[in-house]
């Protein structure tokens, strides 16, 4: 390889260890904001408050919050 082959590699190589590292706390992050978000919507804070504060969309919310179990408001309910 020549030279600035493998400067590009080499590059390339710590473009990866950083990104490897980063993507675990990214997860990590994203898993508490997801509970800092279902806590908030416990409490009866609306989806599209709850999304201001977040990094999520209200209807992403909305989808998690029926799947841990936390009914909508009931003037919503679709029949």
């Amino acid at each position: 390889m020549t030279p600035e082959q493998e400067a590009a590699i080499a590059a390339q190589d710590a473009s990866t260890r950083r990104y490897e590292r980063t993507a675990k706390a990214h997860d990590e992050s994203g898993a508490q904001s997801r509970s800092d978000a279902l806590a908030s919507l416990r409490l009866g804070v609306p989806p599209t408050v709850a999304a201001r504060h977040s990094p999520f969309t209200a209807a992403y919310l909305r989808r998690i919050a029926r799947e841990a179990g936390i009914e909508g408001d009931p003037r919503y309910v679709r029949s």
